[in-house]
């Protein structure tokens, strides 16, 4: 992220997640979404949370600098794997 640049780094993107159907990538900096900033990881699960499983919310990104807009359809926030 560029300095002073709130946002929340995309660690990895989970196969058969809604981040990855958006075409998010490792590395991204989500810094909106639905038009709302993000200031960082906790305020990203904060926002999804506030969402329905299986909503479409613009999702505004950093990649090398760049601003892009993509679609993500929330998925379902789970800790458990498998």
């Amino acid at each position: 992220a560029t300095e002073g640049q709130a946002g929340a780094v995309i660690d990895e993107v989970i196969e058969g997640t809604g981040a990855q159907d958006a075409g998010l990538e490792s590395g991204d900096v989500v810094i909106a979404l639905d038009g709302v900033p993000v200031l960082g990881g906790g305020d990203l699960q904060a926002q999804v949370r506030a969402h329905q499983p299986g909503e479409t919310v613009e999702v505004l990104i950093l990649r090398d600098g760049e601003e892009m807009a993509v679609t993500a359809t929330l998925g379902v926030l789970t800790e458990e794997v498998g």
